[in-house]
């Protein structure tokens, strides 16, 4: 039996808005079903604009961390921008502690993502 999705898709314009529907991404289970999730929009549909919404998230593991990092790549490869949304500030402070904040782009609000990739809402 499939899992449930851990992402919620939606889409605005060519940008796919990902949020995580979890507050704790800490789990094997878990960071497999998103990394098979990100990686099928990224690899096989080519989403080259993508904000991950991480408004929920409060824990994050290091191999969720270490999801994050490829995905980013890959979407850097196909020249694409990968942003994150809505991190928390305990969730800021991982990826400050592990100089990964230097590798994403980081927004408040879907609006200021949409802005940074030059889309209008609406």
């Amino acid at each position: 039996m499939p899992q449930p999705s851990r992402l919620l898709v939606e889409h605005v314009e060519d940008v796919a808005v990902v949020t995580f529907t979890e507050s704790s991404i800490v789990n094997t289970q878990q960071i497999d079903s998103i990394r098979e999730e990100l990686f099928h929009m990224v690899d096989k549909k080519a989403c080259k604009r993508m904000i991950l919404d991480m408004t929920k998230v409060r824990q994050l593991s290091s191999a969720a961390l270490g999801v994050l990092i490829p995905v980013n790549e890959n979407i850097k490869k196909i020249k694409g921008t990968l942003v994150l949304m809505g991190a928390q500030p305990e969730v800021v402070k991982i990826f400050k502690i592990t100089r990964l904040d230097k590798l994403f782009v980081f927004k408040d609000s879907e609006k200021a993502a949409l802005k940074h990739l030059k889309v209008k809402k609406g």
